[in-house]
């Protein structure tokens, strides 16, 4: 369970780091299109608040 514990809080990061990387490009006034991301977990993270990650 360590193992999946150490896997989910990377997760919570780079969902919380996406949301500061995508806020930090719009408000230079330019838009990010995701590569990787499917639309829809792209806008469900943007969505989503800040995490609290352990």
């Amino acid at each position: 369970t360590d193992l999946i514990n150490v896997f989910e809080s990377l997760q919570c990061g780079s969902r919380n780091h996406l949301r500061s990387f995508v806020f930090g490009i719009e408000n230079a006034g330019n838009t990010y299109i995701p590569q990787f991301l499917s639309p829809e977990d792209y806008d469900a993270i943007i969505a989503g608040s800040h995490e609290q990650c352990n």
